[in-house]
């Protein structure tokens, strides 16, 4: 089995093993580039879930001027607190399901990491 001798066509068959070397470095370099998208996917998630809790903290003081008593705004500001707990554990764990599927992928070397819902 010999090379192909197309003009500008690489050669099928460069030498025995090569085939192993080329699979290597195509691993070798699919590791940073898969770190590289976790981070972006991390750093998107991040955003997003600043800017939502920009705008729910927004909507909050706005509401909250509105206030006709203490009782109510009592309420309002537990309400507000148990929301913006609930939305940080949430995007908590969004962001340890993105690290584990890097580390997933990083521990095996081969799988494709599934992408996870909200990010991107």
């Amino acid at each position: 089995m010999g090379a192909t001798k197309n003009p500008g066509q690489p050669p099928s068959v460069i030498a025995p093993g090569a085939d192993a070397v080329q699979d290597s470095i195509a691993r070798s370099i699919m590791v940073p580039k898969k770190m590289l998208e976790a981070n972006l996917r991390a750093g998107s998630a991040l955003l997003n879930f600043a800017s939502q809790r920009m705008q729910a903290q927004a909507q909050f003081l706005a509401r909250f001027l509105r206030c006709d008593n203490v009782e109510q705004a009592a309420t309002m500001q537990k309400e507000f607190f148990e929301k913006m707990i609930g939305d940080y554990s949430g995007e908590m764990n969004e962001l340890m399901q993105i690290a584990r599927e890097n580390s997933a992928f990083l521990a095996t070397g081969t799988a494709e990491p599934p992408t996870s819902g909200k990010a991107g």
